[in-house]
């Protein structure tokens, strides 16, 4: 029996593909594992910093409620600072969207709507008066921007630092 071409190329491909699946197979597996690893990091720090600023919120709601009149209730403060915060972090998952400037626009809107609400619910839940809501919602909001400011720029920087360290491990 004569061997004719296609057999010989196709011997040849599978030999071929066979050598770079076993050569490239535990490199991508290092290289995927590590930033799998590294990308799970990041979403726990990254949760667990939005549930710091819906904590710092709240706090600073309950904090600032009796000098703008209002209710002193933690528990709808919570209910406040989680609604407030919601379109926000809604606004952050077009992150995922490719453009990045309709992502920012949509955070833009994100955020000014979660100020709304929160505009909103220091009047209805915890009964502020109508003529100190305005201040007591930028009182709140100029402080917790702060803290989630500093809050993204620890996580930023326990990211890169555990990030680096699971690369190059």
């Amino acid at each position: 029996s004569q061997i004719n071409g296609a057999d010989v190329e196709a011997v040849v491909a599978g030999f071929v593909g066979n050598i770079l699946a076993s050569l490239i197979s535990p490199l991508l597996r290092h290289i995927l594992g590590r930033l799998l690893i590294s990308y799970t990091i990041g979403l726990v720090l990254s949760v667990g910093v939005g549930i710091g600023v819906w904590y710092l919120l709240a706090m600073m709601l309950k904090v600032f409620a009796k000098t703008f009149n209002a209710s002193e209730s933690m528990e709808g403060a919570t209910k406040v600072a989680f609604g407030a915060l919601m379109p926000m972090w809604v606004a952050g998952l077009t992150s995922l969207i490719p453009f990045r400037i309709i992502g920012m626009l949509l955070t833009f809107v994100g955020f000014g709507y979660g100020v709304y609400l929160l505009y909103l619910g220091v009047q209805e839940v915890l009964a502020a008066p109508k003529d100190k809501a305005i201040g007591y919602t930028a009182a709140t909001m100029g402080i917790t921007i702060g803290g989630a400011i500093v809050g993204w720029a620890l996580l930023t920087g326990i990211s890169c630092i555990v990030g680096g360290a699971a690369l190059a491990a």
